[in-house]
């Protein structure tokens, strides 16, 4: 998994272990099923009539699958999902020899960064590009491995481009809300960033101030004896370096890696994923601090790497809610798919899995995603799908003891995941289905209403899923009527929250006056404690924050509800509004600038 080798991807993991009827993501040498399981090929709707989790949702699309058919070819690496439902992919399309996996483009083919769009029920969007689809060369090869959604609804595509000296170059895209490229951005919406002789960009983190972290991996030295590194960039809004970041722009994690996955944390550092290129290969974890430095609080001066046998590569990395990192990969050597959970300081929670990392026989793991209730969702090759329990036992409610096969085509390869509006998994990738090889979007059931929402979530190269914007669920238990709601208004002056009200609907406000709610408040910013202070009407409650710094955090709790979430400030003067409605299965959230 060595972006800049002539397989750019783990081109043989994908093309032979696709469909082999493995449950557990198995890759199969022979193009034969090596897994002991029993594939889970359907998932039957439960007694109630709601599809059971893991089904694919036939509302979406044609039988779960949304496919768009871009050049001759193309895949997706990664998905993320917009205010308004609508799914945006980035990946690769070109024409000439390809394979499922996202920059594995043999010699003598040609592609280009391909973006996608298709509606909350899976048609494509024509208002953005060409029916759908935006199309950006970057030199004869260009392929887009990560994607981000900026807070003024523009995109963010990173990947791999050709300069004009023919060298492979990390590549950013930023595109607007209609597919046409940002003026504004770089060189008519691309920037290339030259670090190394040779770099791939795997992943791309939106800053809320507008500022983009990009990480990927640069090689150096000569064909035979190549040296890798994991490194991390930052520029500036309008795609110009930031020279304040790291050592002048950038930062290499000094370890002969390679970093596959990237997550935001709240104090504007970096968690990063991928894989240690020592004998034998390790799961690797790097940190930064917002400045680009390394976070000596965390691991080896900012470095932990996990051993996992004779070979093994962590390929996405997503945030627990309680802070915690998850590494997902394959442990080659033990020929299982391996979930690593670490705590903040890198050290490992000892009480997921057995030792802090739990195993699940196969391989091919290409993406991971955490639901707000601890799940850990991991995806892969043949659209297979795994589902851990918050301690890494399997998740048994979830398809066949935790696993599910969601195939499309001959062929199938999801490489990201990640969770919609209503709790639905997204899986992205591409499938073959006769000749043709198209970028695809699947949606499988989640659980009932409470599991909106996803914290920070990766696919193999895959970025930070969402606007600067998380939020959770609200549960009220004993409200039979009146659809009771809980509102949040919080006004945003310089980048900084200065107030935040909080509305009571009907159920909620007759039952909880605001004093007694704001008992249950607790708020947060970087991870320390804002003093507040409250006044209330008995019908609503206004929280005056004093001068907080870094994304904040607001937790409501009491008998009969329960909602967290998170917002993260912007540059820009903006109103953040926030609507919960019990009882249903979606919440409503949006974001007016």
């Amino acid at each position: 998994m060595h972006p800049i080798r002539l397989d750019l991807r783990r081109v043989a993991a994908v093309v032979v272990a696709i469909l082999c009827g493995s449950m557990s993501l198995t890759a199969c040498a022979s193009g034969k099923a090596t897994s002991t399981r029993t594939p889970t090929v359907n998932v039957g709707p439960q007694s109630n009539g709601t599809q059971a989790p893991g089904a694919l949702l036939k509302s979406f699309g044609k039988g779960g699958w949304a496919a768009i058919k871009t050049q001759q070819w193309s895949v997706a690496a990664a998905a993320a999902v917009q205010r308004d439902g609508k799914i945006v992919t980035a990946g690769q399309s070109g024409t000439g020899a390809h394979t499922l996996s996202p920059g594995a483009l043999s010699p003598g083919g040609s592609s280009a960064v391909s973006v996608t769009r298709v509606d909350a029920n899976g048609q494509p969007d024509k208002s953005f590009g060409s029916n759908g689809v935006a199309t950006v060369p970057i030199g004869s090869n260009a392929s887009a491995n990560a994607i981000a959604l900026l807070p003024n609804g523009n995109i963010l595509a990173a990947g791999d481009g050709v300069s004009a000296q023919n060298k492979l170059v990390m590549a950013v895209v930023e595109l607007l809300p209609n597919g046409q490229p940002n003026p504004h951005f770089g060189n008519n919406g691309v920037v290339q960033i030259p670090v190394g002789p040779k770099a791939s960009a795997n992943a791309v983190l939106a800053q809320p101030d507008g500022k983009i972290v990009v990480v990927g991996s640069t090689s150096s030295g000569t064909p035979s004896a190549p040296t890798y590194n994991a490194v991390a960039a930052r520029l500036n809004p309008d795609g110009s370096p930031d020279t304040s970041y790291g050592d002048g722009g950038s930062k290499s994690f000094g370890a002969p890696a390679d970093a596959w996955g990237a997550v935001l944390e709240p104090d504007g550092g970096i968690a990063v994923a991928g894989q240690s290129l020592g004998k034998p290969t390790e799961y690797f974890a790097g940190r930064l601090s917002a400045n680009g430095q390394p976070d000596t609080s965390f691991g080896n001066n900012g470095v932990v790497r996990i051993n996992l046998g004779s070979s093994s590569e962590a390929d996405a990395i997503a945030r627990a809610p309680n802070g915690d990192l998850i590494l997902s990969g394959d442990a080659k050597g033990k020929n299982a798919v391996a979930v690593v959970r670490l705590r903040p300081n890198g050290r490992p929670v000892t009480s997921f899995g057995k030792g802090g990392t739990a195993e699940v026989t196969g391989q091919g793991a290409n993406a991971v995603t955490v639901q707000h209730d601890g799940k850990v969702v991991v995806a892969g090759v043949g659209a297979g799908v795994i589902r851990f329990n918050a301690n890494g036992t399997p998740d048994t409610s979830f398809g066949h003891r935790g696993e599910v096969l969601v195939a499309r085509g001959s062929q199938t390869a999801a490489n990201g995941v990640t969770i919609g509006p209503a709790g639905q998994l997204i899986l992205s990738g591409a499938s073959v289905s006769g000749s043709s090889q198209d970028t695809v979007v699947g949606e499988l059931a989640g659980d009932s209403a409470g599991t909106t929402g996803s914290t920070s979530t990766t696919g193999k190269a895959a970025a930070y899923a969402g606007p600067a914007l998380r939020v959770g669920s609200l549960q009220a238990a004993g409200v039979k009527s009146g659809r009771p709601w809980l509102g949040f208004i919080a006004a945003l002056s310089k980048g900084r929250i200065r107030n935040l009200s909080v509305g009571l609907g009907p159920g909620l406000g007759t039952s909880r006056s605001g004093a007694k709610l704001a008992r249950s408040i607790k708020i947060t910013a970087g991870g320390h404690t804002v003093p507040f202070t409250v006044s209330s009407n008995g019908r609503s409650l206004a929280v005056r924050l004093h001068k907080p710094k870094g994304r904040i955090a607001v937790q409501i709790a009491g008998p009969g509800l329960s909602v967290a979430h998170s917002v993260a400030a912007s540059h820009s003067r903006h109103k953040v509004r926030l609507s919960f409605r019990a009882g249903s299965a979606r919440s409503v959230r949006s974001l007016t600038l």
